[in-house]
């Protein structure tokens, strides 16, 4: 099963019919960034909506958003799945997940294996009505999507951070934070001895 082997991060702790059920519901899609009328198309799965599909990242340019599409936050490795946390607590995108079109002069070799992005989807209901009958499974998957969804948060505050620092160096108003024990009569105690 080539399938479970790329995505064993995700298959990996779970029983082998279980990996074999949601593999044989999984469909082959290629993103490209140009839709058949040949517009640009790069958004895979949109914020602020509850996903139809889970998507299993095997190659190419993806990553994670800001809600406007604009801020990427984090690159998608091949072997990922994204969008199951969002299918398992019935919640709404936080983020963009969409194909990281290669811009000209960006990189220094850009190949034909690089412009798409190859992925298998999963219906969100698909997805759960095979999560029914695999209770074990399904305590497995929904905690992993827990930790994944605190991992995703903590990268977008350390970027909001890292962008708020660029701006303040920039605009001349960054300023170093006091520490906590500087100005409290016992910091200075502490020190001397």
């Amino acid at each position: 099963m080539a399938i479970a082997e790329t995505f064993s991060e995700f298959f990996g702790e779970l029983e082998a019919e279980f990996a074999t059920r949601i593999i044989t519901k999984m469909e082959y899609c290629k993103f490209t960034g140009l839709r058949s009328d040949g517009s640009d198309s790069d958004m895979i799965l949109r914020a602020g909506k509850v996903p139809k599909y889970i998507y299993f990242a095997v190659h190419g340019n993806v990553a994670i958003f800001s809600t406007d599409g604009l801020d990427k936050y984090v690159d998608i490795e091949a072997g990922s799945v994204y969008g199951e946390s969002f299918v398992l607590f019935g919640i709404p995108a936080s983020y963009c997940f969409k194909y990281d079109i290669p811009r000209p002069g960006l990189t220094d070799s850009t190949s034909e294996r690089d412009t798409k992005a190859d992925m298998y989807k999963i219906s969100a209901e698909d997805f759960m009505n095979v999560m029914k009958d695999y209770p074990t499974a399904y305590t497995i998957i929904k905690a992993a999507a827990t930790t994944k969804r605190r991992e995703y948060r903590r990268a977008k505050r350390l970027w909001i951070g890292q962008r708020k620092f660029a701006e303040s160096r920039r605009d001349g108003t960054f300023h170093v934070r006091p520490s906590r024990h500087e100005g409290r009569p016992d910091a200075k105690m502490a020190q001397d001895h």
